[in-house]
C-alpha cells in the first residue's frame, strides 16, 4: 500500500483544490452514471474545504448542503463527512 505524500493538511488542501477544479470541468446536468459518480466524489472532496480554511460560517455550509441534496436526489445512501479529528 502506498503512503500518501505530505502532511495531512497539505493532502486536504490538494484534495479541496482538485475537487473544485473537477467541479469546474464537470457538467452539472449530465445524467450518465459515471459522470454523476465522479461529480459526487468531487462535491465530497470540495465539501471538506472547512477543514482547510477553518471557516465554519453559514456561507461555508453551501457545498456540504449541495452534496447532501445531490446525494438525496441520486438516492446515494453511502455518504460520510469527516471532521477535523480524522
Amino acid at each position: 500500500m502506498l503512503e500518501p505524500a505530505g502532511p495531512p493538511l497539505e493532502q486536504s488542501r490538494a484534495c479541496v483544490t482538485l475537487s473544485h477544479r473537477a467541479l469546474d470541468l464537470l457538467p452539472e446536468m449530465d445524467t450518465t452514471p459515471l459522470t454523476q459518480q465522479v461529480r459526487e466524489g468531487a462535491l465530497h472532496g470540495a465539501a471538506h474545504a472547512y477543514l482547510v480554511s477553518g471557516d465554519v460560517t453559514p456561507a461555508s455550509e453551501c457545498l456540504p448542503m449541495e452534496l447532501l441534496a445531490y446525494a438525496r436526489a441520486s438516492e446515494y445512501r453511502l455518504l460520510t463527512l469527516r471532521d477535523s479529528r480524522s
